[in-house]
């Protein structure tokens, strides 16, 4: 993977972001089959990884005519004023207010089937959002079509304008799948929070997607808020295979998949800072779960019982525990030029302290396995938090 670190200038919000919402192919299938197939499983089971991965080597190939320094032309949609690219990408009305990177439009693919929705993201062409749209493009190709993990979003094609004459703003485009919402909106949900099963699943599947940022993609995401975690219904029953150190774990499957989103303010874990970031993107996605985000309204909110309130804060407690033993670590190790300890020794160590002392201890009875092979297990590739 050809990213490498750079420093951001512009200011974080901690405000939810202008999210992404709601080897198979199809090139040998006549229409007729296809729309039986669409209506007969992706209708039903349309957020399986299975499915996502179906659909994105469909688009892919509707998509085959469109090159990668292609660029947006003008064009009505009724009284919206859109754009597309080509007459194949309709980016057909702007959703969502405008955010400090880019805007969003509801998009369409000329004879597709919009089984999934689809949106594009138009930013500017600058450091920062082409590291983001690099770092998408890798976890698609290297992640999500090897079924490696079903906990990042899909990008289904990318393009950057070069004219010279054509609008700073508009030259970098981003097609991608739509989730279902993020977890801001999701964890206001009373049913949700008073189900202390869902809740907790939740959790471990947001740490899991952290986790496997840390250890899969060598980077630390430091913008971890509610906003930036996606969802999509889920209707698989049984549990999901995990692999981490070379150890076998496995996850009971609930009615959401939370997925880690935005990657504009990560980096590559390398330095000596790259200690408390680490820690920190694990404990800056626990107050999301208590409804007391910074800036977050929380009059009216669904708020959690007392003993699931109680729970998440000795969560919160382990995990600032660990990082002061990190960092206690770190610092005696690194005056000693013989020391192993290192950033990339301890996001592994991290992980597998979640594991041992918020995972086996805090999980529901069998919600989360790591001693057996349970009966049911969905995916037939387990899915890799680390290389």
């Amino acid at each position: 993977m050809n990213i490498s670190t750079r420093r951001k200038s512009k200011s974080k919000s901690k405000s939810s972001s202008n999210s992404i919402f709601a080897k198979e192919t199809f090139k040998e299938l006549n229409v007729a089959k296809i729309q039986k197939f669409l209506k007969s499983n992706l209708i039903v089971n349309r957020y399986t990884l299975d499915n996502r991965v179906s659909y994105l080597n469909y688009i892919k190939n509707k998509l085959i005519n469109i090159s990668p320094n292609d660029c947006l032309e003008e064009k009505m949609f009724g009284t919206n004023k859109g754009f597309t690219i080509k007459n194949i990408i309709n980016l057909e009305k702007i959703i969502g207010s405008d955010g400090y990177n880019g805007k969003i439009y509801r998009t369409s693919i000329i004879n597709s089937f919009g089984t999934f929705p689809i949106a594009t993201k138009i930013m500017e062409n600058n450091t920062e959002n082409n590291y983001e749209v690099a770092l998408m493009d890798y976890i698609t190709n290297d992640i999500i079509i090897n079924k490696r993990s079903k906990h990042f979003p899909i990008m289904y094609k990318s393009c950057l304008c070069e004219r010279k004459d054509y609008p700073k703003k508009e030259t970098l485009i981003c097609v991608n799948e739509i989730a279902n919402g993020d977890l801001t909106t999701l964890l206001n949900n009373h049913i949700i929070m008073n189900d202390k099963n869902i809740l907790l699943n939740i959790l471990f599947q947001t740490f899991i997607s952290i986790g496997t940022f840390h250890n899969y993609l060598n980077h630390i995401h430091n913008d971890c808020h509610g906003g930036n975690f996606l969802w999509n219904y889920n209707n698989e029953k049984g549990y999901y295979h995990y692999i981490f150190n070379k150890k076998d774990y496995y996850l009971k499957a609930c009615g959401y998949n939370i997925m880690i989103y935005d990657y504009g303010y990560s980096n590559i874990i390398k330095s000596k800072r790259s200690i408390v970031q680490l820690s920190s993107d694990y404990a800056m996605s626990v107050p999301v779960f208590l409804n007391e985000e910074i800036g977050l309204d929380s009059k009216g909110s669904a708020d959690p019982p007392e003993d699931i309130i109680d729970e998440l804060n000795e969560i919160i407690q382990l995990l600032m525990k660990k990082r002061k033993v990190l960092a206690s670590k770190y610092n005696m190790a690194s005056s000693s030029p013989k020391s192993k300890s290192n950033p990339i020794n301890n996001k592994k160590e991290l992980f597998e302290y979640i594991i041992e002392n918020i995972f086996n201890v805090y999980s529901p009875t069998d919600m989360f396995i790591s001693t057996y092979r349970p009966n049911k297990v969905i995916n037939k590739l387990p899915f890799y938090i680390d290389k």
